[in-house]
């Protein structure tokens, strides 16, 4: 599970940030990424790059909405996406 976390963050363009990261295992990987991004095309590369990672077998947006930044007062895409998979079984430990 923390080596999903990192290759979802090697994924992230720097024009994109989660706000939200759910994941759970049990047998198969379910989770929620939601994020920002500076554009469609920016969080389009990000989900494009989720189903680039080993171990995901499916990225479903959920929703995308146009937001103004109140800081800047420049538009942002609002997004959330589900993601699943499968786990690898991990290796058995020495006894």
């Amino acid at each position: 599970m923390v080596q999903l976390v990192a290759y979802i963050a090697d994924a992230l363009p720097e024009t994109v940030w989660l706000t939200k990261l759910e994941c759970a295992k049990n047998g198969t990987l379910e989770g929620l990424v939601e994020g920002q991004g500076r554009s469609f095309q920016d969080v389009t590369q990000f989900l494009e790059r989720l189903k680039g990672i080993a171990g995901i077998t499916a990225v479903k947006p959920l929703s995308s909405t146009v937001t103004i930044d109140e800081t800047s007062g420049k538009e942002l895409i609002v997004f959330a996406a589900q993601i699943s998979g499968r786990v690898r079984p991990e290796p058995a430990k020495p006894e």
